[in-house]
């Protein structure tokens, strides 16, 4: 926290808004099943991979490693949005979890497709930063 600018500390209020409201009042249980789980974490990393992909062949746009402190608004390294978007699905979906365990003592499957989704998004980051290194 040291090194953040007015961005970094914006894209942490954004986070923290409804973090901090999931975890008061958590959304009700939904069935708990491990299949469903798959599905955002694989789109999330088709998309992530794919949109990268397509903007640095079309429109020249630079596949590099995104930084917190990094505008995710300018498109013109998709990887910045991304990784808000990932942080953003990661937080939510954690605070959901804690706010099911406080209030239902249960796990809560919309938490976890949450993070699924997030951990997606981050591994399609990890994905189009390796495949960039390679070529």
């Amino acid at each position: 926290m040291k090194g953040w600018n007015t961005t970094a500390w914006i894209k942490s209020s954004i986070i923290a808004l409804p973090v901090g409201f999931n975890i008061l009042v958590p959304p009700s249980i939904v069935e708990f099943s491990i299949i469903p789980l798959l599905r955002p974490f694989v789109i999330g990393l088709v998309l992530v991979w794919f949109s990268a992909y397509l903007t640095h062949r079309f429109f020249g746009f630079k596949i590099e490693s995104p930084d917190w402190n990094d505008n995710p608004i300018y498109l013109n390294r998709p990887l910045r949005f991304f990784q808000f978007l990932s942080y953003y699905n990661i937080f939510m979906g954690a605070s959901i979890l804690i706010g099911s365990m406080v209030a239902f003592s249960a796990l809560n499957n919309y938490g976890l497709s949450f993070i699924c989704w997030g951990l997606g998004i981050r591994f399609g980051i990890s994905l189009s930063l390796r495949i960039r290194n390679l070529s």
